[in-house]
């Protein structure tokens, strides 16, 4: 361990063997004393920061000095990490790491610079658990991979890393404590400073990303950007290119919540048992704006998800997968996506593009799916195409015998004709076609379509950071007691910023906790570390039960005479309305002693198997009966 040295160190031709002592099959530990002074029992359990190789500066690196070096080394056989960059400028370069568990090259707080440059990184085997099991407490890259990155500043290049439990690159830009203080990145540390504040800083998970000329194969993912971009104020773009993947067993190129990148020169080849759910080259529900260019994937269940917001673009792809392209309904208006030089062999797909309709978002809102979208592809002969949902066929009949009352039974002509609803916010035309091996159809139009409007750019460059896209719109709570809850068409009240189809509720969310949780005690040694609450918010729009991930922290309890602290629960509704639970936690040694570990309940020395799913799920749906 080198300790709060901003440069100096050069390593050359070195080997580490069979060092380390922090355990990745557990959870971390942090040495703690009680009021007098004297070690906390259990606090030194599984201490962080003894790695095979560890660059702890914690803070302070400076572009303008030169780095920390490791390079021509092996590290071989770790329990946790192997060469790890905590906060500081490294440079990583030619060295092979083998048989460690938890991340080959780590980078801890999201602070750091420099470069993991022409490394091998071979085999993990990882804790088993989540990727965000502890991410509560900081204790990251625990699932196994070749090389973790808490943030963007350090860039990875010219690397390959195979045989990894989880996946083989992640970038987590998840904000990162230490203490009781924030990390931030340095902005003098970057040539783009769009993102920084009065003082400097940008969050780390703003830093623009480039990540190029990578490898990976034989793990459960090639590579993995999280968090990324998300919510960054002024958009500017990151790049992945020149990156190979082949052989993993879920996904070659993950992207959850990333905004604003450029992903070119990607080739993606599968493996064996791929589950339906598996794509090669896809994100999640708030992935937006991205650009694919040059882009190959074979053998994959499918083989590019497309986001479902923003301004995205497929500009050159070979595909050969079972569904080569998917693109479901939108979840943010205004959604733009262009397809021009797909090749696809003849041989191929069972399905080349899967045009996923009436996908509601998670929230129920149904009303988001008349919102304006568009797709658009350019043919070999160079013509503009808009492709179509079948539920923007007028024939089609979207809410045949379920559905919002006004709109049951009617066709999308009907709805269009009677309301001036129309899905994606416009009709297919009368003369458009099937478009052959997919679930679409065409028509042609001008090649000005293929500029983004002016509201298409306005939604694009404003990132989204409600809890559900236009929730406060579509959605709304009443308290008239003549009301009942349904979808209702207001007429006379529509406008610019006013929808004409709501969704008036008057139910109540409900909050169910975790399994582990449901006892709500906590030990008396661990009151000083506060607590928190995880569970789902349940609710129902509609026939729809709506499920959303809760979670807050209580860092300063006070128990009462009586042994028990009072907990002010709030969670929100598909409206965005807050609702309030009073809850009480007992004080009491039965109690689970976890120390700072309040993510306890999801690891696998406290929760076993750790599957609670079918059991949350099978309490949510004895809540709502009616629902269908």
């Amino acid at each position: 361990m080198f300790l709060h040295r901003q440069t100096g160190v050069d390593i050359d031709g070195a080997e580490f063997r069979d060092l380390g002592r922090t355990d990745a099959k557990r959870a971390q530990t942090v040495p703690d004393l009680d009021d007098t002074g004297n070690l906390i029992p259990g606090s030194d359990d599984n201490t962080v920061g003894r790695y095979a190789l560890h660059f702890h500066v914690v803070s302070g690196a400076r572009i303008d000095i030169p780095p920390h070096v490791v390079r021509n080394s092996v590290v071989r056989g770790s329990p946790k990490h192997g060469i790890v960059n905590h906060g500081g400028h490294l440079l990583a370069q030619n060295n092979v790491t083998f048989a460690i568990a938890g991340s080959h090259f780590f980078a801890e707080n999201g602070t750091e610079i420099g470069a993991f440059r022409h490394n091998l990184a071979v085999r993990s085997t990882g804790s088993g658990e989540d990727l965000v099991s502890r991410m509560g407490i900081f204790d990251n890259g625990h699932q196994g991979h070749g090389f973790w990155m808490q943030s963007a500043g350090v860039r990875v290049t010219d690397n390959w890393a195979f045989g990894h439990a989880g996946g083989a690159y992640v970038v987590f830009g998840y904000s990162f404590a230490e203490g009781n203080s924030r990390t931030w990145f340095d902005a003098h540390n970057t040539d783009n400073r769009v993102n920084a504040d009065p003082d400097g800083r940008i969050s780390t998970s703003d830093v623009d990303l480039y990540f190029a000329r990578n490898y990976a194969a034989g793990s459960t993912d090639g590579v993995e950007i999280w968090n990324h971009k998300l919510l960054a104020p002024h958009p500017s773009q990151s790049l992945i290119e020149d990156v190979t993947v082949w052989n993993v067993s879920r996904h070659a190129l993950f992207i959850p919540y990333v905004r604003d990148t450029l992903i070119r020169n990607v080739y993606a080849y599968g493996g064996e048992g791929h589950m339906n759910t598996d794509f090669a080259i896809g994100g999640n529900s708030q992935t937006e704006n991205i650009t694919f260019q040059n882009v190959s994937a074979e053998r994959f269940p499918t083989g590019l998800l497309l986001p479902r917001r923003g301004i995205n673009t497929v500009d050159g792809a070979f595909l050969r997968n079972r569904t080569n392209i998917v693109i479901e309904s939108a979840n943010r208006p205004f959604r733009m996506v262009t397809l021009k030089n797909i090749h696809v062999p003849s041989e191929g797909a069972t399905t080349n593009l899967d045009l996923k309709d009436m996908a509601v978002p998670a929230n129920g809102d149904i009303a988001m799916l008349f919102e304006h979208d568009r797709i658009l592809w350019t043919n070999a002969g160079g013509k503009t195409l808009q492709l179509y949902f079948g539920s923007q066929n007028e024939s089609f009949v979207p809410f045949a015998d379920k559905g919002p009352a006004d709109l049951r039974g009617l066709t999308s002509g009907e709805i269009k004709a009677r309301f001036g609803l129309a899905f994606g916010g416009q009709l297919a035309p009368n003369d458009a076609k099937p478009l052959p091996r997919s679930n679409a159809t065409m028509a042609f139009v001008d090649a000005d379509s293929l500029a983004p409007t002016p509201k298409e750019l306005e939604y694009a460059q404003n990132p989204s950071n409600e809890l559900y896209p236009l929730a406060g719109q579509h959605i709304v709570n009443t308290e008239d007691q003549a009301v009942k809850s349904r979808w209702t068409v207001a007429d006379g009240v529509s406008g610019p910023e006013r929808p004409n189809f709501v969704f008036v509720k008057k139910t109540s969310p409900k909050l169910i906790v975790h399994p582990l949780l449901r006892k709500l005690e906590i030990h008396p040694d661990d009151v000083r570390y506060g607590y928190r609450l995880e569970g789902i918010v349940a609710d129902m729009v509609g026939n729809r039960i709506t499920e959303m991930a809760f979670i807050q922290d209580f860092p300063q309890l006070r128990p009462d005479e009586q042994g028990h602290i009072a907990l002010d629960v709030k969670f929100p509704d598909p409206a965005g309305d807050m609702t309030s639970l009073p809850l009480s936690l007992t004080v009491t040694k039965q109690a689970v002693r976890r120390g700072k570990n309040y993510e306890f309940y999801k690891q696998a020395q406290y929760c076993g198997k750790c599957s609670f799913d079918a059991e949350m799920e099978s309490d949510i749906r004895a809540m709502f009966p009616q629902a269908q």
